[in-house]
């Protein structure tokens, strides 16, 4: 599961990454990233992984297609745990 965090605000965005991650996620994902994306131009990342277990098979390929449509609109990224 992937949440948004409410602290995040102008062009950082903040999510905790909990349990397994499922296609459902980017479904929800992707428009809020694109969203800001069209809004603000360029993003930094947070992503907490604390409680990240793994990933479904079938979201690698969606998650492969998150970093080729936004990995020049990402300007930063930082991962913690």
């Amino acid at each position: 599961m992937i949440e948004k965090l409410a602290e995040s605000s102008g062009n950082i965005l903040g999510y905790s990454v909990k349990g397994v991650v499922k296609v459902s996620d980017y479904e929800k994902l992707v428009p809020e990233v694109e969203s800001l994306v069209e809004k603000e131009g360029h993003l930094r990342m947070l992503l907490d992984l604390g409680e990240f277990k793994s990933e479904d098979v079938r979201a690698w390929l969606p998650d492969l297609k998150f970093g080729l449509r936004f990995r020049d609109k990402i300007d930063k990224m930082a991962i913690g745990s």
